[in-house]
This record gives C-alpha cells, sequence and structure tokens, in this order.
C-alpha cells in the first residue's frame, strides 16, 4: 500500500482488488472497512456504563436521524434538546419526490416507515454478524442472497436496524446493516431509488445508498460515468452546506469519493482536502495520524 496519498491510485487499488488481493484494501474506509457514524449525541452516550442511561441531552445542531434514533434505543425516553437546522435544512431533500425514509415534527424525528418482517430482520442481521467486510467484489456477492429481500423490507429496516447479536463499536452495526441494504436495493434493480435516498434527507443512510453505488460503479465499468457525476454532485452539495453549518457525513461522502471510479480529479482533490480538515472517528487507537491515516479512514 503506498505511503502517502500523492502514491494513492484507485485504478491500480481496482485491479488488484479484482485479482484477488484483497488485502491491498483492508486500510480504507468503506473498503475494508465501515466507518464509525460522527455524531456528539453517539460518542456521548458510548461513553457510559452499561448501567448508566442518560435521561436528557442538549446538541448544538442538528445530527443524522439515524444518530439520534439509535440514541433513542439506547436510553428509552430520552429528551433531547436540538439547535436549529440551519441553512440548507438537513431534513427537506435535496430532490422533491423519492423514498421517504423520516419524518419530522420539528427537530424531532420518527421513522416514516413500519417496523420490517422479522423474518426480513433476521436475514439481514445474519449476514451482518457472519460476513467480514471486504471490498466492492466480496459485499457485492454477499449481498446476493437479500435480492429475495422485498424493496420495502429492505427500506424499513434503513431505519429499523435490527439488535446487534454481536459486540460491535456503537454506530458501527447499525450503518453495516444499512450498507447491506442498500447492496440489497442495489441486486434487486433499484439505483433509482438508491439515488433517491442519496439526495434525500442527510443521514447516514446517504451514506449507504452512496456506498451501494459506488460498489455498482467497481463492478460495472458502464456505470462508472453515472455514479462519479452523482458521488460528485453530493459531496459537493455537502461542501456548500457545510459553509453554514455542520454537515457531519461530509468526510464519510469525501471518503466515498476517494473511491469512487473516474471521479473528476478536481473533486477528488476536494474530498482529500475536505479528510485534512477534518478529525474522524479512528478505526483504532493512533498515536498521530497523518493525511494519508485519514484518507484511509484510520
Amino acid at each position: 500500500m503506498p505511503a502517502d496519498h500523492h502514491a494513492f491510485d484507485l485504478g491500480q487499488l481496482i485491479e488488484l482488488v479484482n485479482a484477488g488481493y484483497f488485502e491491498e484494501a483492508r486500510d480504507f474506509a468503506w473498503l475494508g472497512f465501515v466507518p464509525p457514524g460522527k455524531a456528539s449525541s453517539i460518542n456521548t452516550v458510548a461513553g457510559l456504563k452499561p448501567q448508566q442511561m442518560a435521561t436528557e441531552m442538549g446538541i448544538s445542531a442538528m445530527e443524522p436521524p439515524s444518530a439520534i434514533a439509535l440514541v433513542r434505543r439506547r436510553c428509552p425516553g430520552i429528551v433531547i434538546a436540538m439547535g436549529r437546522p440551519g441553512d440548507s435544512d438537513p431534513r427537506q431533500p435535496l430532490r422533491p419526490g423519492g423514498a421517504m425514509l423520516w419524518h419530522y415534527d420539528g427537530t424531532n424525528e420518527s421513522p416514516a416507515l413500519p417496523p420490517p418482517d422479522p423474518g426480513a430482520a433476521r436475514v439481514v442481521a445474519e449476514l451482518a454478524a457472519q460476513r467480514s467486510w471486504g471490498p466492492p467484489p466480496v459485499t457485492f456477492h454477499a449481498a446476493a442472497r437479500l435480492r429475495e429481500v422485498p424493496v420495502k423490507e429492505l427500506l424499513s429496516l434503513l431505519v429499523h436496524p435490527p439488535q446487534s447479536p454481536v459486540h460491535a463499536r456503537m454506530s458501527v452495526w447499525e450503518r453495516t446493516v444499512q450498507a447491506w441494504c442498500c447492496l440489497g436495493l442495489l441486486h434487486r434493480g433499484e439505483t433509482g431509488l438508491l439515488a433517491d435516498i442519496v439526495f434525500g434527507v442527510e443521514d447516514w443512510t446517504t451514506e449507504a445508498a452512496v456506498y451501494a453505488l459506488v460498489v455498482s460503479a467497481w463492478m460495472e465499468p458502464a456505470q462508472r460515468a453515472g455514479v462519479a457525476a452523482l458521488v460528485a454532485e453530493r459531496f459537493e452539495k455537502a461542501l456548500a452546506a457545510q459553509q453554514t453549518r455542520p454537515v457531519l457525513i461530509a468526510a464519510s461522502l469525501a471518503q466515498l469519493a476517494c473511491v469512487t471510479p473516474d471521479l473528476p480529479a478536481a473533486v477528488r482533490d476536494a474530498a482529500r482536502q475536505e479528510l485534512a480538515e477534518d478529525v474522524l472517528p479512528p478505526a483504532q487507537p493512533q498515536p498521530k495520524r497523518t493525511l494519508w491515516d485519514k484518507l484511509r479512514g484510520r
């Protein structure tokens, strides 16, 4: 693996992975592991001992609804005071119409879909618990079993992730489930629906849908131009919104942009700059994080 970001060659990495050298991608966020979610609410709750439970929380700015919903599951009945949404409003889809995953009453989120069928939840939970994460050829083929799960159940699981049967860092299990569900939508041929989610409410589901489309670009060269344009547009909108308010998914979108085939060089440079300026939750404790570590999500 190259020692610094100037030596990073995505085309070479894709060739190595497609040739079966999966270990070459293991240190890259979304290729070797699902990065944890970035949210102060998650950090606060994750620091509590098992017998502790928060009853109230104040957050200066709005955070992804998936993060807040996870906090509510961890601390039932918690009262959360949240700051103003800011511009552009993260509660509003960037494109009209499309799939609605979340409802809002003021700044309070709630799933827009009913809980999933237990059988569908079991299939996704088993896959997420049994399969170690890997680069696109690994996850794409492993997710083939999800093509039998109905679309409405996959969508429901995005906002009603099952309880983790294994120990996992808080947020990683939920985000992994969301990524598998979006891969299931990809196997169902629902690329249009995935694009709707990408430009829907600003959330962890945005990242999961982008990831699934990036996988399609790795697997099918004919998809690369369209996916690159979509990833570039969504990342640029995140950067624009970040001028006036925090965008907690911006760093993850930058990680995804860095592994998107055929992305315009200017957009890839902007993604690297975003990672250079951001502090991401590390995959493991690091004494010092270089720019290349940040690009890899370490």
